[in-house]
């Protein structure tokens, strides 16, 4: 049986994203769930937030696996399979750091200031879609590089 690195590498990568996925969504989930146990009258706009933005992180999972199947039906050497990898992963990196301070301001304004919510939300989904757009042109770069 033939060790093939590229499928082996794909298959990490893929673990990889996903337990990242999951730890955020647990983060997102414990902070909504300690939001609404200090504000349960907040319920309705807690679970449009958290929502969203478990749909956010969805989103790189999802990115990623089309990279993934793209690595593993393209005939490329290592170091392109790694680029393309980076490309999807770092942007993804830093766009998750900013979401993430987005996230978490946008649920503690709630939080304060309740009757702002339709603000709130306007806003956080407006931003929250300026840098998801970011991960798109990692996921173009990606793609390109894997021709």
């Amino acid at each position: 049986m033939e060790l093939n690195l590229q499928a082996i590498g794909v298959v990490f990568s893929i673990g990889l994203t996903w337990i990242w996925a999951s730890l955020w969504q647990l983060l997102l989930t414990r902070m909504a769930m300690d939001t609404l146990g200090k504000n349960p009258k907040i319920g309705k706009e807690i679970l449009i937030q958290t929502t969203v933005w478990i749909t956010l992180i969805e989103s790189i999972v999802i990115f990623w696996l089309l990279v993934a199947f793209k690595i593993l039906n393209t005939e490329i050497d290592y170091v392109t399979a790694i680029a393309a990898w980076l490309s999807i992963w770092l942007t993804w990196f830093i766009v998750w750091l900013g979401e993430w301070k987005l996230m978490a301001t946008s649920i503690e304004s709630l939080n304060r200031n309740p009757e702002n919510k339709n603000q709130v939300l306007m806003f956080m989904i407006l931003f929250a879609a300026l840098l998801e757009s970011v991960v798109i042109f990692g996921l173009l770069v990606s793609l390109s590089l894997l021709k």
